[in-house]
């Protein structure tokens, strides 16, 4: 997904639309994650639509693998 940076007070903000935030549950307070990449020229971009069933997947394998998984980052 692709949504652009606002001003919000006198700090600069994303919103999330209300269909991602409703089918992925999100609430005021829970946590995100953001990965910021060059800008892209508007004839490439693209929605991305978070896919509920993927989401759980990836929840359940950072409950399972996230702790060997961050061992294993911090090995050298």
């Amino acid at each position: 997904m692709l949504q652009k940076v606002i001003k919000v007070g006198n700090s600069l903000g994303v919103t999330l639309p209300r269909e991602f935030v409703v089918k992925n549950k999100i609430k005021r307070g829970t946590l995100v994650s953001a990965a910021f990449s060059t800008p892209v020229s508007e004839a490439s971009k693209y929605e991305m639509v978070a896919d509920g069933e993927f989401t759980e997947l990836i929840k359940e394998v950072d409950l399972r693998y996230g702790p060997a998984l961050g061992e294993l980052a911090d090995l050298p």
